[in-house]
């Protein structure tokens, strides 16, 4: 298993835009799978944030995590988030999620980031046992979610 920046294999841009308009178009309804796709693109460029990291054995993508500046619509002031967490069902229940998402947190601490967001339907305590703490429950377009936030020690 490896974990590298999507900027080294824009080539799976469209089966990631695709695997993640599947799983969340619901949580962005104003979106289409288009807007997904040029979302992930903008992890190309040279910043830090946005950027995204895939996971992969192999040729074979497993899934992926990225940094972005905004996630929700209604907490625009909150910056930045861990995002687009997704392994692909195949692969779950391996810990290959965890192992992404700590991979991606080392990024963040790398890159100066003192405090990053999140949003989850469900994972809450998953994220909880990687050091994540609740910031609020509410809800992201009529939908139920659980709001967490991460600092990062200096």
């Amino acid at each position: 298993m490896d974990i590298i920046n999507l900027k080294e294999r824009p080539d799976v841009c469209q089966q990631l835009a695709h695997w993640h308009y599947q799983e969340w178009h619901a949580l962005y309804p104003q979106d289409s799978a288009e807007s997904f796709l040029q979302d992930l693109k903008k992890s190309l460029g040279d910043r830090d944030i946005p950027s995204t990291w895939i996971m992969v054995e192999g040729d074979q993508l497993l899934g992926s995590c990225s940094l972005i500046e905004d996630d929700m619509d209604s907490r625009q002031e909150l910056t930045p988030w861990l995002a687009n967490v997704f392994i692909h069902p195949q692969h779950r229940g391996r810990g290959l999620g965890s192992q992404l998402v700590r991979a991606v947190m080392d990024k963040a601490r790398q890159a100066g980031v003192s405090r990053c967001y999140l949003f989850t339907e469900d994972q809450s305590a998953l994220y909880r046992k990687l050091g994540w703490t609740v910031y609020e429950e509410t809800d992201n377009h009529g939908i139920p979610v659980t709001l967490m936030q991460m600092e990062f020690s200096a």
